[in-house]
């Protein structure tokens, strides 16, 4: 069962008492609690898609985003 928890103005996921990471190993996280709820059923769903714009996906990839990069981002 996965779990969404908030810390501080993040919402976590939490499987098994233990958080979700990316494959990188950073956190899984977002800002809304929305978000969160999509990202579970999304999860739940367990259709591995091949579609690299699903929002599992693409939040996936944001939270592999450095500090450096996302920096870059907002300049542009």
């Amino acid at each position: 069962m996965i779990k969404i928890i908030k810390v501080n103005q993040n919402y976590r996921f939490l499987k098994n008492n233990e958080d979700l990471k990316t494959e990188d190993g950073n956190l899984l996280f977002v800002k809304r609690k929305k978000h969160a709820e999509l990202i579970i059923k999304e999860f739940l769903n367990r259709t591995k898609s091949k579609d690299p714009y699903t929002l599992l996906n693409l939040t996936l990839f944001s939270c592999n985003l450095s500090k450096n990069e996302i920096e870059q981002i907002k300049k542009k």
